[in-house]
């Protein structure tokens, strides 16, 4: 686990587990530079919980090759099922889960593995050369699942979308909610209506669609991107339309700051995506600006059918515009 992206879900991840087994230690493991981040966000949002888990820091690789990678992964891996009580991946790449599958059936432990948007691949499965293409996700989620391991999906709607062939996955999995970390109390920004996107929006094509669709009607309209775009191409489309339209990701400080000025939120993205994947940034919206108005997936959709009140659905970039209009 590495990198800005995955901390605040693991540190809202060994929250909910803290909270859930209050009287039982609880110990997160993760290299120096990311454990350091998730410590930061937990201490902001729960101090007793973070004094109460125990930090474990583990070695960087010692290489990028295959082999040092190999190496490294089992190495650790064999340490974690080593340990006593019940193990919990926040997340695991497909080459440690081929190993883990392989280590656990001589180890007696029970372990469950987070499954993030690599899993959409069980879709369509990109060609690779060998020997990368072992540890495909879907030859890896194909074989057999070794007593004790479990897989947790981030929602029902994602369960029901996994394809019928994949037997093992579906009787092994089981569903949780993306962990968040809300604040106390809804934020009620008192500004005039600002329209926030939130997290990586690609090319930002139909956030673009939107923006200048609105602008034409109403020029006074206000969109903020509080994430990134994809490249400095997109970034100049964008700019004359969108405040914060840049290529990298905010600082985390920033990020919460632009976040909290907000008033409505968009979610845009192509039809037919978000089946087997779920999204932070849908819960970002949540936490800072409700309202929210969105284009059709099945992962909001199954939020939305149990909360009504959270936002609008719209088929398209043209029907966000006339939602938002009406």
């Amino acid at each position: 686990m590495a990198g800005f992206a995955h901390a605040p879900f693991n540190a809202a991840f060994v929250h909910t587990v803290c909270l859930a087994f209050p009287a039982s230690p609880v110990s997160f493991a993760a290299m120096p530079s990311h454990l350091a981040v998730v410590r930061e966000i937990l201490a902001d949002h729960a101090p007793e919980i973070e004094r109460k888990i125990a930090w474990v820091e583990t070695p960087e690789p010692s290489g990028e090759g295959l082999r040092s990678r190999w190496s490294w992964s089992w190495k650790a891996l064999k340490g974690v099922f080593a340990t006593e009580g019940t193990i919990l991946f926040t997340s695991m790449s497909r080459m440690q889960l081929f190993q883990a599958k392989r280590l656990l059936p001589h180890r007696g432990v029970e372990a469950s593995v987070v499954l993030h948007g690599d899993l959409e691949e069980i879709l369509s499965t990109p060609r690779e050369r060998f020997p990368m293409s072992l540890f495909s996700i879907s030859k890896v989620l194909r074989s057999r699942t070794p007593k004790g391991l479990r897989y947790l999906l981030l929602g029902r709607s994602i369960l029901e979308n996994v394809p019928s062939e994949f037997k093992e996955l579906i009787e092994n999995s089981r569903i949780i909610d993306h962990p968040y970390h809300f604040a106390d109390e809804p934020l009620s920004p008192a500004g005039p209506i600002l329209f926030g996107t939130f997290g990586n929006t690609g090319d930002g094509r139909d956030l673009e669609a939107v923006a200048r669709g609105l602008k034409a009607r109403r020029p006074e309209t206000r969109f903020r991107l509080i994430g990134f775009l994809a490249d400095a191409d997109a970034v100049g489309r964008l700019g004359p339309v969108i405040e914060g339209a840049r290529d990298a990701p905010l600082p985390r400080a920033e990020y919460l700051a632009q976040a909290g000025e907000v008033t409505h939120a968009l979610w845009i993205a192509k039809p037919g995506g978000f089946r087997l994947r779920a999204s932070g940034t849908f819960f970002d919206a949540l936490a800072f600006a409700t309202p929210l108005v969105y284009t059709h997936n099945p992962y909001i959709d199954g939020y939305l059918a149990e909360a009504p009140e959270i936002g609008w659905a719209c088929r398209d970039p043209d029907e966000v515009v006339a939602k938002i209009e009406s």
